[in-house]
């Protein structure tokens, strides 16, 4: 199995390799645990797979009991500033920036946004 790209921006893969729907779960939970109480944004770019792993983000968060805020196709500061804005415990963009089509990111977000 391929090896993710894990560094201060985020954790990258190409998705179904590197980047599997376990790791991608595994990822969301262990962030998850770290956080206060309270809502997570969730929001992706345009590739073709961010819808769907926005909703296994989505579904696993409302298991965990969190109230999840949809963004939808945003540019990443706008989840740092929605953080803030809605007091949020956190958030996750999804998106691999300059990285080709078939890869896609984690960049997780702080109550501090």
């Amino acid at each position: 199995m391929e090896d993710l790209k894990i560094s201060i921006s985020g954790i990258r893969g190409v998705v179904g390799k590197s980047l599997t729907v376990d790791r991608f779960l595994r990822w969301i939970l262990a962030w998850e645990e770290k956080l206060p109480e309270g809502p997570i944004i969730l929001a992706r770019d345009a590739r073709p797979h961010g819808g769907s792993l926005l909703s296994l983000a989505e579904g696993l968060l409302a298991y965990r009991g969190r109230r999840v805020l949809i963004a939808g196709l945003v540019p990443t500061p706008t989840v740092g500033v929605l953080v803030r804005d809605q007091r949020a415990a956190g958030g996750v963009m999804l998106t691999a920036s300059h990285n080709p089509l078939e890869w896609n990111a984690l960049k997780l977000f702080n109550h501090e946004g």
